[in-house]
């Protein structure tokens, strides 16, 4: 971001090490490499922790659900059908068996309904972070693989409706 002390060197071997395209041409093209080698190593460092993950969840014998939630810039560039920054992670957990909601997917889904920029459509669900209307929209998006994924099931999702109202019918 306009610094002027950066080791490059030591970018350039993460850089080479994660696999991230290095620019050092401009100190404009210098932030942009140092963003993308961030969020490269954010990734990798949640893959590292969700294969420790798997070991303890095993180990317990505890279940475990991913919920992936974004920011309103992430929306506006998957609308935009730009590639998912987060693609490997989507894909490592797809290939272990990790159960998760993406909900990237469901916005682009949710978009498709109306007519507007995706500017004025991430205003209706992002004040910097979800607004009410969007922990709306997340609960509501996740809401159907939560409840699959729930063993047992709550009594409102259990077959044949709502315990309460199985038992207040019984009793009148």
């Amino acid at each position: 971001q306009g610094a002027t002390d950066v080791d490059r060197r030591l970018l350039q071997e993460a850089c080479h090490a994660l696999g991230v395209p290095a620019d050092f041409g401009s100190s404009e093209a210098a932030a942009a490499t140092a963003q993308a080698l961030t969020t490269e190593c954010g990734l990798q460092a949640s893959i590292f922790i969700f294969d420790r993950m798997r070991d303890c969840v095993e180990m317990t014998g505890k279940r475990l659900i991913v919920l992936l939630s974004y920011s309103s810039q992430d929306v506006i560039d998957a609308i935009r059908g730009k590639r998912w920054f987060d693609q490997c992670f989507i894909d490592y957990l797809t290939a272990n068996g990790f159960p998760f909601v993406d909900t990237l997917e469901k916005h682009v889904a949710d978009f498709d309904s109306f007519r507007c920029s995706p500017e004025e459509y991430v205003e209706r669900y992002y004040i910097g972070h979800y607004n009410p209307s969007g922990n709306h929209f997340f609960a509501h998006a996740v809401k159907g693989e939560v409840v699959e994924w729930l063993d047992p099931k709550s009594p409102a999702y259990r077959e044949g409706g709502p315990l309460v109202l199985r038992l207040a019918a019984a009793l009148a």
